[in-house]
């Protein structure tokens, strides 16, 4: 026992220790977005989030230090939302991705009532975006799906 609290002493003045070490800051979060996702091009950062007021636009903000953010545009607006999804269904879940010389938004949101994926493209990270024409993925066994992930196999 006497041995486990003095290496739990020594691993704490270590971790506290290290930290002193290194600039420290707060990012500030912008109101009401969650759920963001991050992507950097060059020395430029790109984040796209929910925007937690039930729309469906997702907000696309820019910044050079990761500190400060600027709102540049939206990946959609209520003309250009997918046609296919369901009106009353927020996207959340979004996710921007580089594939090749595109720029990917991948996103949760409904068909029908059930949860789907779908993805929207661009030439730049702010856009504009254009989206598929159809649902990325739905569970054929009507589970419900919601949160895109994109896993690299080296082949893109």
């Amino acid at each position: 026992m006497a041995a486990m609290k003095a290496f739990l002493a020594v691993l704490l003045f270590l971790v506290a220790g290290s930290r002193q070490d290194h600039d420290s800051y707060t990012v500030p979060l912008i109101k009401r977005d969650t759920d963001p996702s991050v992507l950097q091009v060059d020395d430029k950062y790109y984040m796209v989030t929910e925007d937690g007021s039930g729309s469906s636009k997702i907000p696309i903000y820019t910044s050079t230090n990761l500190k400060s953010w600027e709102f540049s545009n939206y990946v959609f607006t209520e003309k250009t939302f997918p046609t296919w999804a369901d009106k009353a269904q927020d996207v959340s879940c979004q996710e921007l991705h580089k594939i090749g010389c595109s720029y990917n938004v991948y996103f949760g949101t409904a068909k029908g009532g059930v949860h789907v994926i779908g993805v929207a493209t661009a030439s730049t990270p702010t856009g504009p975006f254009k989206d598929s024409g159809k649902p990325l993925w739905a569970d054929p066994t009507g589970v419900p799906v919601y949160q895109p992930h994109l896993a690299r196999d080296g082949k893109f």
